[in-house]
């Protein structure tokens, strides 16, 4: 567009020729993006449509910026090819950015050389092309430019006035006979660009789709490595607590294992003292009857306090002792309770017995849980009486044991 658009513009044929040679949706689209443009069209009740347009094009006349002009223009340039393919090409070029470095040119403004200048004078269609460039396209013609370009437009009208005068005869039986097929002509170039333009929507769509198409694949390709390095991530982790879990009950089962061997020669122990026990008991009840009273007497002869405290035994065991083991104070009739030794070791027995099966109780979870933990220091005392009481009894053994073996002999 060069300077001074604002009094060529009132050439309102040019115009009029572009705006026609547009499509007529372009022209309402262009109408409702600008409010004011479009509240100036439909000042006085007139509406937006093509019956309309002789008004539409006055007040657009009137009423046209800059940008405007160029918009409309673009949209126009859009439907000719001939002029695209020479300029397209050339205006996206590196030889056009390094030419047009030095020019001082607003943004969104061209300009051409001469050699490519030449070229678009070469390929214009008709004067009307020349006009809608010279006034209303982006592209700053140089002052030699714009002369010629005038130049060319009145040639053009000069030769159109000459060839109008000497052929007006001829040509009015011609245009009669024309103007019925060019008003069909019209229409059918009317329905070739109204065809062309739902051609580029519908292409404008499928690059739509396409384009939507290559962004959801790009999002489910993401998705889909998300999900899968989340899925090994799990997978490791769950891995090494397996792992884990595997190697505490391998401790597990080794300690009770090891608890199991103690509780079981624990019990074996226990079990070989109660034999003992068992076979003495039949000595004993064998020889009762018939030496009840030389025990007494053989007892009588003992310091049990001296012989208690004499004994290689620990503290418990001794006061065990001190506490059940007594002589008679005076005749054996009277005094003597010859049961009172036998009451304490059955009583022990159950005891014994009453800690045994608690301990055979403990159940494997309560220890791999924890939870016996809780138990323990009852557990250890129970343990400590249990083995005092063992030892007790041993010494009441061997008591016996030489008692009657010095009888005996």
């Amino acid at each position: 567009m060069i300077k001074g658009y604002k009094e060529l513009i009132q050439q309102e044929q040019d115009l009029i020729n572009m705006l026609d040679s547009i499509p007529w949706d372009s022209i309402k689209k262009f109408i409702n993006s600008k409010k004011t443009l479009r509240n100036k069209c439909t000042f006085g009740g007139f509406r937006i449509q093509k019956s309309n347009k002789q008004h539409i094009y006055k007040v657009l006349n009137d009423n046209l910026q800059m940008d405007h002009v160029i918009s409309l223009f673009l949209d126009w340039y859009n439907y000719h090819n001939e002029y695209k393919n020479l300029l397209d090409p050339y205006f996206q070029s590196n030889e056009y950015k390094k030419w047009v470095k030095d020019k001082e040119l607003d943004n969104g403004r061209y300009a051409l050389p001469n050699d490519i200048f030449s070229q678009l004078c070469d390929i214009f269609e008709n004067n009307n092309h020349i006009s809608i460039f010279l006034y209303f396209s982006p592209i700053v013609f140089d002052e030699n430019q714009q002369k010629e370009m005038k130049k060319l437009i009145n040639a053009g009208s000069d030769t159109s006035d000459k060839l109008s005068r000497n052929e007006k005869k001829s040509d009015v039986a011609v245009n009669k006979k024309n103007y019925k097929e060019n008003k069909e002509l019209k229409k059918l170039q009317e329905l070739n660009k109204k065809q062309l333009s739902e051609i580029e929507k519908l292409q404008k769509e499928k690059q739509k789709l396409l384009n939507s198409k290559h962004t959801l694949r790009i999002e489910f390709k993401k998705i889909d490595n998300k999900w899968e390095d989340k899925i090994n991530d799990l997978k490791k982790e769950y891995e090494e607590k397996i792992e884990k879990q595997n190697i505490n009950l391998e401790k597990v089962n080794y300690e009770q294992n090891e608890r199991n061997k103690e509780l079981k020669k624990f019990r074996k122990d226990y079990l070989k003292i109660k034999n003992e026990f068992n076979t003495f008991m039949t000595n004993y009840n064998k020889l009762k009857n018939e030496s009840e009273q030389k025990i007494v007497n053989i007892i009588n002869r003992i310091n049990i306090d001296e012989l208690i405290i004499a004994l290689n035994e620990s503290q418990p065991v001794k006061d065990s002792l001190h506490k059940h083991v007594k002589i008679p104070k005076s005749n054996y009739e009277e005094n003597f309770d010859e049961n009172y030794i036998y009451t304490f070791w059955t009583k022990q027995l159950e005891y014994e017995e009453k800690i045994i099966r608690e301990l055979f109780d403990i159940e494997l979870t309560s220890i791999i849980d924890g939870s016996y933990s809780e138990k323990w220091f009852d557990q250890s005392d129970k343990f400590t009486d249990l083995k005092y009481s063992l030892q007790a009894r041993s010494v009441l053994i061997n008591l016996y044991y030489e008692i009657l073996r010095q009888q005996i002999d």
